[in-house]
């Protein structure tokens, strides 16, 4: 190497080095994330984390419990199945809960590790169920991917506006009041005040389950994931029925 080849080198990393010295200084005088925005991050994680815990227990439990009558079903409906029928029995046991023992943290801890305990192998042999995904995906024609991925952004637009605070009239009225109610009271109890109260409250206790160990916003993303199967199901009867084709068009048609 000439000398003339060794300058250009040197001013070439002396510019590399120049340019990471001000990067440098300008991270650590406009510091990326404060200490209040890392644990306004692992908070959202958190939220995240909780509602698709409950629903993976839920799953767990419907396979322990539903699974050989669900059998002959096609798997993503036997998937959803399982899960809605699990969340069900979840439902009414943090119903029994409220009723008699009462609401805490520590009573929900304690619930939660129980189920676990139940549907241990159960969450994995329902989650497996998803891999029928796959299968339509591979015989779905471009159209029809084009319509899944179109469904994907609604799903993912909805998902960060369940993340957001609750402005919604019926979140506020009665889907999210009737659990702070019940947290607040630390049981089940009556609100003559609130002619909602009457109404069927299955998912109201898994949602108070969710707001008590994630806030609002866990309540509002366990709805969100609900409705997801709900399209799950839907997807998969009608490409056992019908075709791939008419399963994206029918998910699509509904969102």
């Amino acid at each position: 190497m000439n000398a003339k080849e060794q300058k250009s080198l040197l001013v070439g990393f002396g510019g590399i080095l120049w340019l990471l010295i001000v990067f440098l200084s300008y991270a650590y005088t406009h510091k990326p994330f404060t200490p209040e925005q890392v644990i306004r991050l692992l908070r959202l994680v958190w939220q995240i984390l909780v509602p698709f815990g409950i629903l993976s227990l839920a799953g767990g439990l419907g396979w322990r419990l539903f699974g050989k009558w669900t059998a002959g079903f096609n798997s993503l409906v036997a998937l959803s199945l399982q899960a809605v029928l699990g969340f069900g029995v979840f439902s009414l046991a943090t119903l029994a809960l409220g009723a008699s023992v009462g609401f805490s943290r520590f009573v929900f801890i304690l619930f939660l590790l129980v189920i676990a305990v139940i549907a241990n192998k159960s969450i994995l042999d329902w989650g497996k169920q998803f891999g029928t995904f796959s299968l339509i995906w591979q015989k779905s024609g471009k159209f029809d991917k084009m319509l899944a991925l179109g469904g994907l952004f609604i799903l993912l637009i909805t998902f960060a506006k369940s993340l957001a605070p609750p402005l919604m009239f019926d979140s506020l009225v009665y889907h999210l009041t009737l659990p702070k109610w019940y947290l607040l009271e630390g049981r089940i109890t009556y609100i003559p005040e609130l002619m909602f109260w009457g109404m069927p409250q299955l998912q109201e206790m898994g949602m108070t389950v969710a707001l008590a160990l994630g806030g609002a916003e866990a309540a509002i993303v366990l709805a969100w994931a609900l409705g997801v199967l709900a399209l799950v199901g839907l997807l998969g009867y009608l490409d056992a029925f019908f075709s791939a084709s008419a399963a994206w068009m029918g998910v699509t048609s509904l969102l």
